[in-house]
């Protein structure tokens, strides 16, 4: 076994101090300890987040297991390595895929020379995958609520307005509510009229602009007025 560890201190303060880094030392010493393994080296990086790979110490290790330098790479927590799924995912499809280099998780009880390490590594995958899944289902179900209780989430709807009583939410616009009645009244959509020339319908029906922003309705615009009329009850 030709060991390598890891070390990363996300703050500069902690990696300053040395609290976090020799914590993770004297765990990676002992374990080398455990494993009669000499002269272990040990790569540190001070002050580096985990939100993507692109660290000195740890392309450093990358690149000692790549030439056969290394064989094993020893962490003190997984976090230490990566919070990233995605590139988790591609350090164990990669480096550390069946027959390549060895990944040792201390704290997580995972080590991939093992079939228990592997079985570990891959239900802490399967939770945070889960777990990703499970934060966008419940924010989009948030978005939505708020989005029937007429609260902005992102843009507001064309054809509707702040509310200066409450600016968390949107009311409808008297000006679009009215544009959208001469749109109606309009001798020109008493046929099939496709989105692409609403503008024109309402170049003839006396207004020009979304009243917001001072250039032509768009059929983008104009197909979302007929939402914001549909989704609010406009008349018709």
């Amino acid at each position: 076994m030709k060991p390598v560890a890891y070390i990363r201190c996300s703050s500069l303060k902690q990696a300053e101090s040395g609290l976090g880094m020799e914590a993770q030392r004297r765990k990676l010493e002992a374990w080398a300890v455990m494993h009669d393994v000499e002269d272990m080296p040990i790569v540190v990086d001070d002050g580096e987040t985990a939100k993507d790979m692109n660290r000195p110490g740890l392309q450093r290790c990358l690149d000692m297991l790549a030439s056969g330098e290394a064989d094993t790479l020893v962490v003190y927590k997984l976090g230490r390595l990566t919070r990233s799924l995605r590139d988790l995912d591609e350090l164990i499809r990669g480096p550390f895929a069946p027959g390549r280099a060895s990944l040792v998780s201390l704290s997580d009880s995972i080590d991939t020379q093992t079939a228990t390490g592997r079985l570990v590594l891959n239900v802490i995958m399967a939770v945070l995958q889960w777990e990703r899944e499970a934060i966008c289902e419940r924010t989009s179900q948030a978005m939505q609520a708020a989005k029937a209780q007429r609260r902005i989430v992102g843009a507001i709807p064309v054809g509707c307005m702040r509310d200066p009583d409450n600016p968390s939410f949107h009311i409808n616009d008297p000006d679009f509510h009215d544009l959208w009645t001469d749109i109606q009244g309009s001798e020109l959509v008493m046929g099939v009229v496709k989105v692409g020339r609403w503008a024109k319908v309402v170049e003839y029906a006396g207004h020009w602009g979304n009243g917001r922003a001072s250039r032509p309705w768009s059929p983008k615009s104009m197909r979302r007025l007929f939402e914001t009329a549909e989704k609010y009850g406009w008349s018709h």
